[in-house]
């Protein structure tokens, strides 16, 4: 079923979908066969916004973390910068799942990332 038409009566945009799809795409319970998103609010650089927030909030939740978990949010948020640059949405909901992965077993040091990227979205 093409769901590109729903999102973007809705005026959702790139990043409001892959934060949605993020597990289902990293399970393959869902497959994507191409991204169209266009006018209906969506601006040109939303889906950058909120994967820097993102980013920063790793890196800065990497500081007080367990040495392992640091290594890993910082790997993780240089790979969702680079996904996200190279505008690559399948690298990019596999780095979420990822991410998702990390918050849902590690300590309370990523306080900052989960209030951005709650387990299971």
């Amino acid at each position: 079923m093409a769901m590109t038409d729903y999102f973007a009566e809705r005026g959702w945009n790139r990043a409001d979908v892959l934060r949605i799809l993020a597990e289902p795409l990293e399970h393959k319970l869902i497959k994507v066969k191409g991204w169209r998103f266009g006018g209906c609010g969506n601006r040109t650089n939303a889906p950058d916004i909120p994967h820097q927030r993102l980013t920063e909030a790793l890196r800065t939740d990497a500081e007080s973390a367990t040495p392992d978990e640091a290594v890993r949010a910082r790997e993780y948020a240089d790979d969702l910068a680079a996904a996200v640059d190279s505008q690559d949405a399948d690298r990019t909901a596999r780095v979420l799942g990822r991410i998702n992965t990390l918050l849902s077993t590690a300590t309370a040091a990523f306080t900052l990332t989960r209030e951005l990227l709650p387990p299971g979205s």
